[in-house]
């Protein structure tokens, strides 16, 4: 689930949302088992709420972006796809934001070894153009009819189709996905490095070159401290370095740079990010 402010007002009937597993903010007990608890709650949606013939299928996000950056630990898509395949469900990849590299792989489920019956795609497939990518397997596409939603005013455009084939070419002859995955290494490093000498409280986390810190007031009570962040999100800005904020409370700092980003780069927006945070 990501920003439900954002999306109130235009959810889709016939949809039910299940907690995403985020062990710095568990939705249970015992953030320690955030993916086992949040595994059994549609484990339990399943076989006591709806039944599976009913399921279209199971959407997520790899990596929750708008919900705060947050990645789900280890063993839970793992899991997840396993609960699909014994209800006969299919696991859909909301890979839209995460896929083409930026965590460090060419799709984000594959840091887990998880390829989904259905995977999604676009915006880095295409930079500015519109076109979207969808995957599925050969059974589930041929259900689809060759004239099935066909019409729409951006169907088949050819500017976005040439563009995505450039853009694929680009990041595998330059070989962008490694060095999102070793630049990435270096900015989290980096983003560790900062909180302890800032003596911060917070969360580094991410994958690849799509990392985030989360401030809160203390680690004890973990309350947002949404005020600091936008400071510093205004300050760095100022001084010419580009981050957003997301998470329910826009508390999150978020760093999404292109994949050609080099070490360098990423000393330098750390410099300007110390003097933000000295600023505000």
């Amino acid at each position: 689930m990501g920003t439900n402010a954002l999306s109130r007002f235009f959810n889709l009937p016939g949809f039910m949302h299940m907690p995403f597993p985020d062990s710095y903010r568990p939705w249970f007990a015992d953030g320690s088992k955030a993916g086992d608890d949040c595994l059994a709650f549609l484990e339990r949606l399943l076989s006591s709420v709806v039944s599976p013939r009913l399921v279209a299928g199971v959407l997520v996000e790899p990596i929750l972006s708008l919900g705060g950056n947050v990645v789900p630990p280890d063993g839970y898509f793992q899991g997840l796809a396993k609960i699909c395949r014994e209800n006969d469900v299919p696991l859909i990849g909301d890979e839209v934001l995460t896929g083409i590299g930026k965590t460090g792989r060419m799709f984000a489920l594959e840091h887990w070894g998880v390829w989904p019956d259905v995977l999604c795609a676009g915006k880095a497939l295409s930079g500015p153009l519109p076109l979207t990518m969808l995957l599925a397997r050969e059974d589930l596409a041929d259900k689809w009819e060759p004239r099935d939603y066909v019409g729409i005013s951006k169907d088949a455009y050819i500017l976005g189709c040439v563009a995505a084939v450039e853009i694929l070419r680009i990041v595998r002859d330059e070989r962008l996905v490694d060095n999102a995955s070793r630049v990435g290494s270096h900015l989290e490093g980096r983003l560790k490095d900062m909180v302890d000498d800032l003596g911060l409280d917070g969360d580094v986390r991410g994958k690849g070159v799509m990392m985030a810190l989360e401030l809160v007031e203390s680690e004890k009570t973990k309350a947002p401290d949404s005020l600091r962040a936008r400071s510093v999100v205004r300050e760095a800005r100022r001084r010419g370095l580009v981050v957003g904020l997301t998470g329910t409370w826009e508390n999150v700092i978020r760093f999404l740079p292109s994949l050609t980003i080099s070490e360098r780069n990423v000393d330098d927006a750390i410099d300007i990010l110390v003097r933000s945070f000295e600023a505000s």
